[in-house]
């Protein structure tokens, strides 16, 4: 490849030698993380750097460095690129000398500058080193270089395998693009690289750093503005304006006067070279409103980004590759942005993208080519819904033991029908295991968290020799409890209005092997009630779950053991304990979540008929987002750790402790309390019962031990 030199003159062979470099690029990533073999880090690197510097030799430079050479050159002689094309009579005087072997290569020397301000400055310094075009590409080089240094820190400090730094150090379209060619969008790589590595230092101050340099990012490709929402929070909310001190670099160039603002809009109304996919798809139909249905489609993604993926690097790649989705024109360069978080978030469609790419450059004139090229593409992102997107996904070994745990407050006779339902899907799931898998071992325990029952809760579980968990008020705090005592590979989280379809723990079970790589997920549900209205909400819940991994507690969630230990246990908040696990299990691996028209779960309708169908899906959607703008705020973790306002906020007059209501109706009415308010600390000298303190660690004297002969049905 980097013999042949530009793509053009010998589309074929570069069309070919592409994709093979890519498939031998992946080939080695899944070979080296399947066999874990020796340290890869520095002979990956070292080896990176030299084809960087073979293409940079070898490659052709893309034309539009001659244009930097010139304009870099025409800074240092006094005038202003933004003020004359390079074809203005003015400008006559300057062809000749150090531009001479220059200006013949200039293409539309009749336009002026529309560089944005940083690379503009980035010419000037190359040219003050040396007035030639390899200057310039040497300039593009060095901000790559530093992209490059700062993902091998990232690499290293998230752990990251050896072999991912691979699917950027020795990534086709880095080295032909920007060692090759010297694209300009690699001094935006090279900022925004150093800008994550600011965020990702955990000192002060270095926030103010982060800001400055996606700042300066701007300044070299707008594009590097729309990943500023995914850095503030409450705590970087005061620094937010470093983002914009690079806006002086726009002062060396204010006496263009009229002729720069001439020149931005012309960078912004330049018709698109390369045909983004969706403006591809979308020009037939909508026509002059497509420029406005992408960019309301880029918002509402970037939207749905924002809220549901809450761990800022992987953000921002989903973000970089959304942008380029529905950006109207798509440069194969322009995939350098994701292609640096590559290593970190090794994704099949953003390696299919780069890789379909060079259809644009290499069959110009065949649109049909390009049109093909983007199904794959396509495909994989539709098959991201229900499939993990890793290159090499992590996969886990069928689990030998479940636990069902089930939150109960005041639950007697709503715990006796799920309790009823959960017993018959065992029955059924004995049955399959002994007929379709005898040599699979499977022990189902069934551990009920009580938060302080005081009616027949406690007797209906001890009927059916459950193991209960005495655990403070708050489902979340309630479950978090058992967890601490559950033992099983993975923990179904069952709340006691639910009841269980017959097969549910089948699918589940069948799930777990035939998806070993899915770390969380829901069985899903459907409600007790056939009217259309409530299909609707069902079938809403599925939507959410499926396009944003965020399962509800009325899904029936479940998770692996091992997962949930890497997520720091299992959130002990009053409420969203649900959305709040979800978000932190969806970093760590895929979610599986059942297809609604096969729920496992029906959900009673008592909850929403106390508001009413209407009033209680608008009081749910609006905890629901809130809670999802301030978490990604901080202001949950700063102001609202357990959740306790979501929780009051959500019920009412329900959330406040039955002592506390029982005295404010003895005070209206003047009546003595006759309600015990030390309910709560009875003794549990049941041999299937533990105390939870929340203050004391497993282990501790008064803490989880379990008893002897514990044991499921």
């Amino acid at each position: 490849m980097a013999h042949l030199g530009r793509i053009g003159p010998n589309a074929p062979a570069m069309a070919a030698l592409w994709g093979a470099a890519f498939a031998l690029l992946i080939v080695f990533y899944t070979g080296a993380i399947r066999q874990d073999g020796p340290r890869l880090f520095w002979p990956i690197l070292a080896l990176g750097l030299m084809l960087r510097a073979l293409f940079f030799l070898q490659t052709d430079a893309a034309p539009h460095l001659s244009r930097a050479a010139w304009e870099g050159w025409l800074q240092l002689q006094g005038f202003n690129p933004y003020a004359q094309p390079p074809a203005h009579a003015a400008l006559e005087a300057m062809r000749g000398g150090p531009m001479a072997a220059v200006w013949p290569l200039i293409t539309h020397n009749d336009a002026a500058a529309t560089s944005p301000p940083l690379t503009q400055l980035v010419f000037r310094l190359a040219a003050a080193c040396s007035p030639t075009i390899m200057a310039a590409k040497a300039a593009v080089l060095a901000f790559e270089l530093l992209a490059l240094a700062c993902v091998a820190w990232l690499a290293k400090v998230r752990e990251a395998p050896d072999a991912a730094l691979a699917l950027y150090a020795l990534n086709p379209l880095v080295l032909y693009f920007v060692a090759g060619e010297g694209r300009l969008d690699a001094i935006m790589v090279g900022c925004v690289a150093a800008g994550l590595v600011s965020f990702h230092v955990d000192r002060p101050g270095r926030d103010r750093l982060g800001f400055l340099l996606l700042g300066l990012a701007g300044m070299a490709q707008p594009l590097a503005w729309s990943l500023l929402p995914f850095f503030i929070t409450r705590s970087t909310l005061p620094r937010l304006w470093w983002a914009a001190l690079p806006l002086v670099l726009w002062a060396p160039f204010l006496d263009a006067g009229p002729a720069l603002l001439a020149s931005v809009l012309q960078a912004g109304h330049q018709p698109p070279m390369f045909d983004g996919i969706l403006y591809r798809l979308l020009q037939p139909a909508a026509a002059t409103l497509t420029p406005l249905v992408l960019a309301a489609g880029l918002l509402l993604c970037l939207a749905g980004i924002w809220l549901s993926v809450q761990e800022r690097l992987r953000a921002v790649f989903l973000a970089s590759l959304t942008v380029l989705v529905w950006l109207p024109s798509l440069p194969p360069w322009s995939l350098l942005l994701p292609a640096v978080l590559l290593p970190l978030f090794p994704s099949r469609t953003a390696v299919a993208f780069m890789t379909v790419q060079v259809c644009a450059v290499a069959f110009p004139e065949h649109a049909w080519l390009r049109d093909v090229s983007a199904l794959p593409v396509l495909a994989l992102l539709l098959r991201a819904l229900w499939r993990s997107d890793a290159l090499q996904p992590t996969r886990h070994a069928p689990p030998a033991s479940l636990n069902v745990i089930i939150p109960t407050l005041n639950e007697a006779d709503r715990l006796r029908q799920c309790l009823e339902s959960l017993r018959t899907a065992m029955r059924t799931l004995q049955d399959w295991l002994t007929s379709q898998r005898p040599d699979r071992p499977m022990t189902v325990e069934i551990l009920v968290a009580d938060g302080g029952s005081y009616d027949d809760t406690l007797d209906v579980a001890r009927e059916t020799r459950c193991l209960v968990i005495h655990a403070p008020r708050g489902r979340g705090r309630q479950i978090a409890a058992a967890t601490h005592v559950a033992t099983g590979d993975v923990l179904l989280f069952l709340h006691a209005e639910l009841t269980m379809h017959p097969d549910a723990l089948v699918h589940l079970v069948q799930a777990l092997d035939a998806r070993p790589d899915a770390v969380h997920g829901a069985l899903g549900l459907r409600f007790a009630r056939q009217e259309d209205e409530w299909w609707v909400i069902a079938l809403c819940h599925a939507l959410r779950a499926r396009c944003t991994e965020i399962c509800v507690g009325d899904q029936a969630q479940w998770i692996r053991r091992a997962t949930l230990d890497q997520a720091g246990g299992f959130p002990a908040l009053w409420l969203m304990e649900d959305v709040e696990l979800s978000l932190r299990a969806k970093e760590l691996g895929p979610a599986h979540i059942r297809p609604w028209n096969r729920a496992g779960v029906t959900v009673s309708t008592r909850a929403w008929s106390r508001k009413g169908l209407g009033p209680g899906a608008r009081a749910a959607l609006q905890v629901f987002f809130r809670y999802l703008v301030e978490r990604r705020l901080g202001l949950v973790q700063a102001r609202d750790p357990e959740a306790r306002h979501y929780f009051e906020q959500f019920y009412g007059r329900a959330a406040r402790d039955p002592w506390e209501v029982a005295e404010d109706a003895a005070r209206e009415t003047g009546r003595e309390l006759d309600f015990d308010p030390d309910w709560s600390v009875r003794d549990s000298s049941h041999p299937w019962e533990l105390r939870w303190d929340m203050d004391r660690e497993p282990g501790e004297d008064g803490g989880t031990d379990a008893p002897a002969g514990r044991a499921g049905w």
